[in-house]
């Protein structure tokens, strides 16, 4: 299945958006498809939730973003990335330059997933906005999202929702608000 569409798209140019959610293509889909998407100069927007992927396939949707100049939005939402996959995605996120929206809601990343991405979110100046909606983050996760939003100067729309944030993950995410200057929208 994705294997063929990752070979269709080589050498395709016009291709803007690509939409595999729901179809259980795994680590190897993933796979073909970010071998392909590492110099695909059209695609913006893709779409990943719902597949079964796990930190062996996002290592390489990772190892994509980091080669990649055009994607500006991808889903992996309802995967099971972990703190693992979460860690390469926090690595990407470090290189990458055109990444604007990040959706990894219900992936299993937890506390330690959340803490490599808030240290990611201290140095990029692209992400605009990040959905980590259902990860149990808690307030470890919410107190190390919060310490980014200190420095970070790009995010916009930050999605927080099922997390078990208690009282003082709350209060650290409340505190870093006084510092953050371009948040618009937070939930």
């Amino acid at each position: 299945g994705a294997e063929k569409i990752a070979a269709a798209l080589q050498g395709n140019d016009t291709l803007q958006c690509l939409d595999l959610a729901d179809n259980d293509i795994g680590d190897v889909g993933a796979t073909a498809v970010a071998a392909v998407l590492q110099h695909n100069q059209a695609l913006t927007t893709l779409d990943l939730g719902l597949n079964d992927i796990g930190a062996a396939g996002v290592e390489k949707i990772a190892v994509m973003l980091r080669h990649n100049l055009t994607l500006e939005i991808l889903f992996l939402r309802f995967n099971d990335i972990g703190a693992r996959g979460a860690g390469h995605i926090a690595l990407a996120l470090l290189d990458n330059e055109t990444l604007q929206r990040l959706y990894l809601d219900f992936s299993d990343i937890g506390a330690a997933g959340a803490t490599t991405i808030g240290f990611a979110l201290h140095h990029n100046e692209t992400l605009q906005e990040l959905s980590l909606d259902g990860n149990d983050i808690g307030a470890a996760g919410a107190t190390a999202i919060s310490v980014a939003l200190h420095h970070n100067e790009t995010l916009q729309e930050l999605s927080l929702d099922v997390n078990d944030i208690d009282a003082a993950g709350a209060t650290a995410i409340s505190v870093a608000l006084h510092h953050n200057e371009t948040l618009q929208e937070l939930s």
